[in-house]
């Protein structure tokens, strides 16, 4: 193994894990299947924790996954995710490691808007995920009804849970009444999974909530410090920052994606095949119980590999394993997954916007429409509000809403116009648009989702060097899928010494 100071910092905890077993003692080929962030990452530190293994990325369209920066009129706009976690180190670290430090940039805070019967609704300031820790807050601001409120008081001296994961609707609604869950803390909570409160977990979605109802019974006495918290850092005292929650990158979330391909391209042990569909994975050749080579099968060729890193959507992943593990397979692939459409249009902007201090929209299932939020990306981000152009993004899908999948480029942008015009009075000319299709994108991570993942992850590790990674084992957050490539490819290195010392 190479000396652990010279490492990435990204790779600290799962340099040290492969550490304790030892280096691999011969040359390895090594197959990575998915080149988005994770599948990427995962390659990136197979190059840094060993000088002994060759790595294939086999990427069937672009490299990067939902991490993509495309053009604008000419701007970089991200037209997936647009920020990370600070908390989650791992992404910066990342960034710092790929010469990226000083291209990351804060967001603006600014007001997310509520819609309700047509009208607009402000989110409250005193809320986590949308939990609503203060009433007279809550009850000033007209979103909810009495009878709501009434339904939200329940929760103060509602008593600790008992007992393990549950839904977000299981855990929330009788605590904050159904009202609260719809308008606030499904479009929040749930939203960001494009998904149902009545299907998600709370460990894999919401883990606070969970720790809150166990810790304190009531959600909004257990949360209020973490809000508390969060006012704290938007708004220190007198000779303080703000201390930042979030970061983006100038050039966009691809950049990430861009640097990874770039550092890799220098080394001779690694390639990358882009436009390259692995269709099937097949057991080669067995040591006793193990496999020891596997053969990936693309078009009409045949690759034989000593180890394998899955890190495809999870379908995909099913249908790969299914000579491996056949039932893990299935269950895999009978994971239902929601698929999203963005639409990204660009405004001029002389134009009068409604939006002024504003972040963005979210849409309440409840509505009816199968647009879910607007996000205000020249009023979100500094580097955009600089050009002469308003640039507005529409999320269009959620889970069970296909909706979308049947319509055209044309028909989803006039759907994100005709809706900025009816709710916002917008009837400026659209300049340029663009639409982004994540079709069976997000999983759904129903209760105890991560620990049955865990298992089935395990139980096709027990077959041989093959690790399955990617959102629906570790997480959609940009922090989480790095520490899950890491982990992968350190995972995947252990095996592959284990059998080579053997």
């Amino acid at each position: 193994m190479k000396n652990s100071s010279d490492l990435p910092e990204y790779l600290a905890e799962s340099s040290a894990y492969f550490h304790e077993s030892g280096e691999a003692k011969k040359d390895f080929t090594i197959a990575v299947v998915g080149g988005g962030i994770t599948g990427l990452v995962a390659a990136h530190a197979l190059l840094a924790l060993s000088d002994r293994c060759r790595v294939t990325v086999f990427e069937r369209a672009i490299p990067g996954g939902r991490l993509a920066t495309r053009t604008l009129c000419d701007i970089p706009i991200d037209v997936g995710p647009d920020n990370f976690l600070i908390r989650r180190q791992e992404a910066v670290q990342l960034c710092t490691a790929l010469g990226l430090k000083d291209e990351l940039v804060e967001p603006k805070n600014g007001d997310v808007k509520i819609l309700s019967d047509g009208k607009l609704f402000s989110m409250p300031k005193k809320s986590h995920m949308g939990v609503p820790v203060d009433f007279k807050e809550i009850a000033a601001l007209g979103l909810v009804s009495k009878g709501g409120l009434k339904a939200l008081k329940k929760d103060r001296n509602y008593p600790k849970h008992q007992g393990g994961d549950r839904t977000i609707y299981e855990l929330v609604a009788p605590r904050l009444g159904e009202e609260v869950l719809d308008l606030l803390v499904e479009p929040m909570a749930a939203g960001i999974h494009a998904g149902l409160a009545s299907t998600l977990g709370v460990s894999a979605t919401v883990p606070e909530f969970l720790a809150a109802a166990i810790q304190h019974g009531s959600l909004t006495r257990g949360l209020k410090p973490l809000v508390e918290a969060k006012l704290l850092r938007e708004n220190p005292p007198i000779g303080r920052s703000p201390e930042p929650v979030f970061y983006g990158l100038k050039n966009g979330m691809g950049s990430i994606i861009d640097r990874l391909v770039d550092s890799m391209s220098l080394s001779s042990r690694i390639e990358i095949r882009v436009g390259t569909e692995v269709e099937a994975i097949e057991i080669a050749r067995k040591s006793g119980p193990l496999i020891d080579k596997f053969a990936l099968v693309a078009g009409q060729n045949k690759y034989l590999v000593d180890g394998v890193i899955v890190s495809t959507p999870g379908p995909t992943t099913g249908e790969l394993i299914k000579d491996i593990e056949p039932e893990i397979g299935k269950q895999i692939s009978s994971i239902p997954h929601a698929s999203v459409a963005l639409a990204t249009l660009a405004y001029n902007k002389l134009d009068l916007f409604p939006s002024h201090g504003q972040r963005g929209l979210l849409v309440p299932r409840s509505q009816g429409i199968p647009i879910t939020a607007v996000t205000w990306m020249s009023q979100k981000w500094p580097h955009l509000n600089k050009s002469d152009l308003n640039f507005v993004r529409i999320s269009i899908g959620k889970m069970n809403d296909n909706s979308h999948k049947s319509m055209t480029e044309g028909q989803l942008v006039a759907l994100a116009s005709e809706f900025l015009a009816s709710t916002f009075g917008i009837k400026a000319q659209i300049i340029e648009s663009r639409v982004d299709r994540y079709n069976e994108a997000f999983p759904n991570y129903a209760p105890d989702h991560l620990v049955n993942m865990a298992r089935l992850r395990e139980s096709v590790a027990s077959r041989g060097p093959i690790i399955l990674s990617g959102p629906l084992f570790g997480g959609i957050g940009i922090g989480s899928r790095i520490a899950d490539g890491a982990m992968a490819a350190s995972r995947l290195l252990k095996i592959l010494g284990e059998i080579g010392s053997g």
